[in-house]
């Protein structure tokens, strides 16, 4: 909890900056998760990846819709009877956004389903799947670093069932090449409180931004 802490407060140090309010933009992002971690009471799976597909679409002045679906692949978390054994786990989020007149800050509001399979087992060894539900509330900030470059940094509290509950932190950066056509890379942390494993997940994404119109 200490770095979940520590990540925490360097996001909101790192908000005064964001000076310069970014507008409500309609996106689309496709997106490679080089790097992601578990980190549990029984251990930690360090050689995960992943890919994904989220966006934002403004509807009114001051809201818009979020949606994103990601899956990631741990490869060989365990071995048995000479078998690896691989873990997939599907994130799919919807969720609603609101940011106040003329404020750097924002809140959104999210339903969150998580989707868990151990692949590969041996023909006599069953284990649960996780297929849990939840919702995640959090505020942030975003705005421009230069005329191209902005930044954005979100702190919120996620509660998916028995996968746990806790913190969930982001940040990151993008940059449009035009009005169309930009790159991002963020970095998202949740530190997370279940009845056995309080699973830590942090992971790097990165990826191609398609503006829509703002």
């Amino acid at each position: 909890m200490t770095h979940a802490r520590t990540f925490a407060a360097g996001l909101l140090l790192l908000s005064p900056s964001l000076a310069l309010a970014a507008p409500i933009s309609t996106h689309l992002d496709g997106y490679y998760v080089p790097y992601s971690d578990i980190d549990t009471e029984a251990g930690e799976v360090d050689d995960g990846d992943g890919y994904g597909i989220k966006g934002e679409f403004q509807f009114i002045d001051q809201a818009y819709f979020t949606a994103e679906y990601q899956a990631n692949t741990y490869d060989d978390i365990a071995n048995v009877d000479g078998d690896a054994v691989d873990l997939d786990i599907d994130f799919v989020r919807a969720g609603v956004g609101y940011v106040p007149f003329e404020w750097p800050l924002y809140g959104r509001v999210e339903y969150i389903h998580v989707d868990g399979e151990l692949n590969d087992l041996p023909a006599d060894l069953t284990a649960d799947d996780v297929d849990e539900d939840g919702y995640g509330v959090h505020v942030g900030s975003s705005g421009y670093l230069l005329p191209q470059l902005a930044g954005y940094v979100e702190v919120g509290y996620v509660d998916i069932g028995d996968f746990g509950d806790g913190l969930q932190a982001t940040g990151g950066v993008s940059y449009d090449f035009s009005p169309m056509v930009g790159v991002f890379a963020e970095y998202r942390y949740m530190d997370l409180s279940a009845d056995s494993l309080d699973p830590e997940i942090g992971e790097a994404r990165a990826g191609v931004r398609f503006n829509f119109g703002v």
